[in-house]
């Protein structure tokens, strides 16, 4: 994943939306960045900047992210509140839950404060089919076209 964001600098390509609507209370801060990878041509990376308009702070759990496609069906997909590779510090293998605050710290979740914004990096492989939004439970961002 580390060396597929590396591209995210060197081969974008960012475009409108499929149907220019998304809803609640995230908004994309500017057009986010859509990628095929050169040594990946059939994976994409999304990536962005997401600001919280609401007037309360927004939780929200990363693997909670549905991608879907513009008739509904739901796309697997990598999802994370970051832009970069964090390493945990916590075993997985030991059946400890993570730390909350570990969870912020990379990406697994993000806590939003009004006003406020996160970064949001998503991908998927294009045989699965192209997402049309990223649903968050409470409404969806938009996926540009690329």
């Amino acid at each position: 994943m580390a060396a597929a964001l590396v591209m995210l600098a060197l081969a974008g390509c960012s475009g409108g939306d499929d149907s220019g609507i998304g809803s609640g209370d995230l908004v994309w801060t500017d057009d986010p960045l859509l990628v095929t990878p050169p040594a990946l041509p059939g994976d994409r990376i999304l990536a962005g900047t997401v600001r919280n308009d609401s007037l309360r702070r927004i939780d929200i759990v990363a693997r909670d992210l549905t991608l879907r496609t513009a008739g509904g069906d739901e796309i697997p997909g990598t999802k994370i509140f970051n832009q970069t590779y964090e390493r945990t510090v916590f075993p997985r293998n030991r059946g400890d839950a993570t730390p909350v605050g570990e969870e912020l710290r990379i990406g697994l979740r993000a806590s939003i404060q009004p006003g406020k914004e996160a970064p949001l990096t998503v991908a998927w492989h294009a045989r699965d089919g192209r997402p049309a939004r990223i649903e968050y439970g409470f409404g969806s961002l938009p996926v540009p076209r690329g």
